[in-house]
């Protein structure tokens, strides 16, 4: 992949050259290279915000890489009709060979971009491990795909990454994020989610009957659908977006940390791990600061913080540091006994000290699979 990459990137750096070369037939050379620079990067803009705003959301990524190869092709088809025919003498089987290549190029783009809907599922098939493929949806941000394993187990993938597999993994890991805060403040009611669209750990959040409010804030509003519409996920999240105490807002969590005037007694964060920049905003100092003022004087933070003690975890609890919050790093129970996929890391972020010590004594009041009340404890570490 990274060698096809290379190879199209390359081959994109002679154009422009080659539209200076042909402006600078008709006119001096400076003012041909500025034309050539106001277009090639005027172009650039345009693709750069029509992208993310127009093709992806809706055309998604397939359909709108045949879209860009038909463009290419188009204008390959000017350049080769409209300019090397009259320059260069081809011998009749040359010109014949690059016809025949921009035509087929044209067709096979053209093609593509019209049986896309037939192509996808093959490509899917192939991504998945040709496993039952229950529901796939181009949001306006990700791509959401649910496939079902053949044990049963249903898993969500979010623009091709894992994100939660039914069963041991969902128990394990929403556990974790959700009920250590609760067992710390046990009095809690007002309560904040950020993201976990799936609504899963809006269902341990649920469990606790002192809880009279859950806002729940997901900037996709496709994947609350999903979550709150498909048969399986609602068997999975035991329908928890049907709960009277729910609020979900759609929007980006960021601002609406920034601007809410709310106070939380437990703030839950349940975003994706920052593999790009704007993900990335919402692990930023800027956040936790804010993060900080909108928690009550006994309010808490539990964060999810990829691997256990790996480097993300590392820099998201300096991170925390630097904002004055007490933090308090952990991981999900017997994670010694699971491998891989089942190494959680999580973080509590609080105003007032927190430490290992304050679990001893603290319980879970409610039903779980994996972490208990005698267990609980063992899950926290210093680093």
């Amino acid at each position: 992949a990274l060698g096809f990459l290379f190879l199209v990137g390359l081959l994109d750096g002679f154009a422009l050259p080659l539209y200076s070369r042909l402006l600078a037939e008709k006119e001096q050379l400076g003012r041909a290279l500025g034309k050539a620079f106001f277009w090639d990067y005027g172009g650039a803009l345009v693709a750069s915000l029509s992208f993310p705003f127009i093709f992806y959301p809706y055309l998604g990524i397939l359909k709108t890489s045949f879209l860009c190869g038909l463009a290419n092709t188009f204008a390959a088809l000017a350049i080769f009709f409209l300019v090397y025919q009259r320059k260069i003498i081809l011998s009749q089987k040359t010109s014949f060979w690059l016809k025949a290549g921009v035509v087929i190029a044209l067709l096979l783009n053209l093609i593509g971009f019209i049986k896309v809907s037939k192509i996808e599922p093959i490509l899917q098939n192939n991504l998945y491990g040709r496993k039952e493929i229950l529901f796939h949806q181009q949001s306006p941000y990700q791509e959401i795909t649910f496939i079902k394993e053949q044990n049963g187990a249903i898993r969500l993938y979010l623009n091709g990454s894992l994100q939660f597999e039914s069963g041991l993994w969902d128990a394990s890991y929403h556990e974790s994020l959700v009920h250590p805060a609760f067992a710390i403040n046990p009095e809690a009611k007002n309560v904040l989610v950020l993201g976990g669209g799936d609504g899963l750990a809006l269902r341990e959040v649920l469990k606790y009957p002192q809880v009279k409010s859950v806002t729940l804030v997901d900037i996709d509003k496709k994947m609350v659908e999903a979550a709150s519409q498909l048969d399986f996920m609602k068997a999975i999240n035991q329908r928890s977006f049907e709960d009277k105490k729910v609020k979900v807002v759609f929007q980006d969590g960021l601002k609406f940390v920034g601007k809410t005037p709310e106070k939380y007694d437990i703030v839950i964060i349940d975003f994706p791990d920052a593999t790009d920049d704007s993900l990335a905003r919402l692990y930023s100092q800027e956040f936790y600061f804010w993060l900080g003022d909108i928690l009550t004087k006994k309010g808490i933070a539990a964060i999810q913080s990829a691997g256990f003690l790996m480097p993300p975890q590392r820099v998201i609890l300096k991170t925390l540091e630097a904002t004055n919050l007490s933090t308090l790093s952990y991981h999900n129970p017997n994670k010694d006994l699971l491998t891989g996929l089942y190494s959680f890391g999580f973080t509590l972020a609080s105003r007032q000290p927190i430490s290992k010590d304050d679990f001893l004594e603290q319980k879970i009041t409610v039903p779980t699979r994996v972490l208990r009340s005698e267990n609980l404890a063992d899950i926290f570490t210093n680093y």
